[in-house]
């Protein structure tokens, strides 16, 4: 199972976990191989099934363009030598294209040549299929497990130094553009739920100049804090007990892994009306949707929620969260040929 990202997603580590008790043994790459990295990995451990993630450690597809083209033509003939030697390969794809890529062309012509070396894809969402010929939709399983349980709210307000006699809403993951952080800073100015309500946004950045811009701009907008850094495991309980509605105003998104994130504790939705989106969550569901004009429309439903009853919304949120032996089956069937459902 490569690339390794277990340090910063628990979603391997799960899904390996949840494979190995149907009597599957999965393996990480070790090391560093600037060179055939896959071909030579598969080599050490003589694995009988390749299982791709995300592909951007690969392609490097915000670097320049001498080094993305040939990072993605290296990519390919790995992949291809990968193949002669008899495994299966297998590929989720979480993301339509890199987030912020420079040349989202190139790396889309380049992602169309691994699609046609691939023996299976899987994709988390049905609205997806469509892209991929042949393949498997597998839901995205809970994070629950991987976290600690959640602490009364009073307790998670306090360990946050949070006063506050509104709600908490939430935005949480990588602070960057396309997740819409400056639509939601827009929208939560046009109204006036800062005189009770609070709007944390916390998570790590990949650019401190962007950063900085989101740091100014929440200074001057009443009831937002502003909370940049990596958020560690031990913690991430603290921050969504503390949250009453999760905001993810995407500009685009494929598979959310922070909207999974926000099920798994229970907490309802604030999320644009995007075909994935709409499937993950359903109508009704534990979630409110906006359209239209971002900045209005998403003042308007940020204000519903601060009035609406959520009790529902909750119940719903605990509904649409997938286990993972469900996912494991399905995935083990991928790793065999099978099509899910059949023996």
């Amino acid at each position: 199972m490569t690339p390794d990202y277990r340090a910063d997603n628990p979603y391997q580590e799960l899904l390996a976990t949840a494979l190995r008790e149907q009597g599957v043994e999965v393996v990480f790459p070790t090391g560093y191989r600037r060179v055939l990295p896959i071909t030579r990995s598969l080599r050490e451990f003589g694995a009988d099934v390749l299982h791709l993630h995300w592909v951007e450690p690969y392609l490097r597809p915000n670097a320049a363009l001498p080094v993305a083209l040939v990072r993605g033509l290296k990519t390919v003939a790995d992949l291809l030598l990968a193949r002669a030697t008899g495994v299966r390969v297998v590929w989720t794809v979480h993301n339509e294209v890199s987030h912020e890529s420079r040349f989202p062309r190139l790396e889309r012509a380049i992602l169309r040549q691994i699609g046609r070396l691939t023996d299976q894809v899987i994709v988390h969402e049905e609205a997806r299929r469509g892209s991929y010929a042949g393949a498997a939709v597998i839901p995205h399983g809970s994070f629950s497990a991987a976290y600690e349980q959640p602490l009364p709210r009073a307790d998670a307000h306090a360990a946050l130094g949070l006063e506050v006699t509104g709600r908490v809403f939430l935005h949480f993951g990588m602070l960057r553009p396309y997740k819409g952080i400056e639509d939601l800073l827009e929208a939560w100015s046009l109204t006036h739920l800062g005189r009770e309500h609070v709007l944390l946004i916390a998570g790590p950045s990949p650019d401190p100049i962007y950063t900085k811009r989101l740091e100014e701009r929440a200074r001057a907008i009443s009831g937002v804090r502003f909370e940049p850094g990596f958020v560690p495991a031990d913690r991430v309980h603290v921050v969504f007990s503390a949250a009453d509605i999760v905001v993810l105003p995407y500009r685009k998104v494929a598979t959310s892994g922070s909207a999974m994130l926000s099920l798994s504790f229970g907490r309802p939705l604030v999320v644009p009306a995007l075909p994935t989106l709409l499937e993950v969550l359903g109508r009704p569901g534990p979630a409110l949707f906006f359209g239209g004009d971002t900045g209005r429309s998403l003042a308007e439903v940020l204000t519903t929620a601060a009035q609406a009853d959520l009790a529902p919304l909750r119940t719903a949120a605990a509904d649409r969260v997938q286990g993972w032996e469900q996912v494991a089956s399905a995935t083990r069937d991928a790793y065999c040929g099978r099509e899910r459902g059949s023996s």
